[in-house]
């Protein structure tokens, strides 16, 4: 594959975009200024050693105690990512996107996730994306709580008091749901 980019002045940047390429594969290029005289030395630039882009879109749900993200083309599967939930000093294996971290006090930059490396295509670690925004912790696990009463008489009657257990802004309902039990 060859390229003839062609440019005007020197502050000019060229790029060329090398489409279909194929996770760890790794390309070597020739990058050379040539001019009336050809007296340009080539550079050369290898692939081999570039890691994988950081996921992008850091998504802290604070509530629930998750990390998600967008992936990076290419790495879809959960398999594909580790996390940290210590600056990177330790990584586990990605379960789900969005991953559960744990319930604690979690500075931001502290929760990262990224392309874990490969060891069969010999591909390093990628970039890790970091959280945006800390994790705190959060004793109350429901958000609500609920009291019934049950009365039978003519009729049967589920009497039901709802009580906020912590913030939310959100539309809430309540759902019956009645089952038939067979004895």
């Amino acid at each position: 594959m060859e390229c003839l980019c062609s440019g005007r002045s020197r502050e000019e940047q060229l790029q060329y975009i090398v489409k279909d390429v194929k996770a760890g594969q790794a390309y070597d290029f020739v990058v050379k200024a040539v001019d009336e005289r050809d007296n340009s030395t080539p550079s050369f630039v290898n692939t081999e050693s570039i890691k994988p882009m950081a996921p992008t879109n850091p998504t802290v749900d604070d509530g629930f105690n998750t990390y998600g993200w967008t992936d990076v083309p290419g790495y879809s599967e959960p398999t594909d990512y580790e996390y940290s939930v210590n600056n990177g000093q330790t990584w586990k294996q990605v379960t789900a996107n969005p991953q559960p971290v744990g319930d604690g006090e979690i500075r931001a930059g502290a929760v990262q996730v990224r392309v874990k490396s490969n060891e069969e295509t010999g591909d390093p670690a990628g970039l890790p994306l970091k959280s945006n925004k800390d994790f705190t912790e959060n004793n109350v696990h429901d958000v609500y709580s609920v009291e019934r009463t049950l009365t039978r008489g003519k009729e049967l009657a589920v009497n039901v008091k709802i009580n906020q257990q912590a913030a939310y802004s959100d539309d809430a309902y309540v759902v019956f749901e009645l089952f038939k039990v067979n004895r």
